[in-house]
């Protein structure tokens, strides 16, 4: 149940209120599970659930409030929205590494799900109701140093060199 998108068109650094939308699995949902010791060990489970997660992308910060209070920050680079979850009590730690999407303005015929990658979510800000998420140019422009230039081999397949 797996779709595959092609990372060298389907992209996008989102812009100023563009909504965008993830999954991830934030430990703040997580159910905690009995403990159960064994002689001077004990285990502890967290069962940890996928969670929706979206916001608009929100202005970049400046001045104090990017000196003090979001650290790492660079509007070249990342890009900002709100965790709506906090409202509730929630906490996004989990969901660094969860890819961020937006929905493809395209029209087809037929509707389905359609995605362009918008980056990759790494910090949160603000007790959390903030995330902080690199660019997909970024993402990208990491992949192509890391493994070269795709090129397509007669057997249609993908290689990396």
């Amino acid at each position: 149940m797996l779709e595959f998108f092609d990372i060298a068109a389907s992209w996008v650094d989102p812009p100023l209120d563009e909504l965008v939308s993830g999954v991830g699995y934030p430990v703040s949902y997580g159910v905690r599970l009995k403990e159960k010791s064994v002689g001077p060990i004990t285990h502890k489970a967290v069962l940890l659930s996928p969670t929706a997660f979206n916001g608009n992308v929100l202005t970049p910060p400046v001045g104090d409030e990017l000196k003090f209070k979001f650290g790492g920050f660079n509007s070249d680079r990342h890009y900002l929205i709100p965790f709506e979850h906090a409202k509730e009590g929630k906490r996004p730690e989990g969901i660094s590494g969860a890819a961020a999407w937006v929905q493809s303005s395209g029209s087809h015929a037929l509707w389905t799900a359609r995605f362009k990658f918008a980056g990759t979510c790494t910090s949160c800000h603000k007790n959390g109701t903030i995330e902080q998420i690199v660019k997909a140019s970024v993402v990208r422009q990491f992949l192509l140093e890391v493994f070269g230039t795709p090129e397509n081999e007669p057997s249609g397949k993908v290689k990396f060199g």
